[in-house]
């Protein structure tokens, strides 16, 4: 699992490339986890665009992202979902939580 974190004006993207699984849930959670604690993030984007595979703690890692951002009053969106992800975002019923955006254009509109 690769990470990589910029800002994007008030939003911060984080790019995960891999495997989101359960043998780096740890990891992956931890830098999620300090980008999170950090005040001035307000606003998180996940880009999945380069996810190979993600498996059910991986959607556990999306899902609890999405509470810790909620409880700062932040906002959650996730960037270039692959068909696979958004196939099990379905399948899972949690396609109606998060925000989807397919390119970094659509946070400026």
């Amino acid at each position: 699992m690769a990470i990589s974190a910029r800002q994007n004006g008030k939003h911060r993207i984080v790019a995960l490339s891999g495997r989101l699984d359960f043998h780096n849930y740890a990891a992956t959670k931890e830098s999620l986890l300090k980008i999170l604690n950090d005040e001035e993030t307000k606003s998180l984007v996940i880009d999945l665009g380069e996810i190979e595979h993600l498996d059910s703690s991986g959607i556990a890692l999306i899902a609890h992202v999405l509470k810790v951002i909620e409880k700062k009053q932040g906002e959650l969106r996730l960037l270039a979902v692959n068909a696979s992800v958004r196939k099990i975002m379905r399948l899972t019923h949690l396609e109606e939580y998060f925000r989807f955006i397919e390119t970094e254009a659509e946070l400026s509109a």
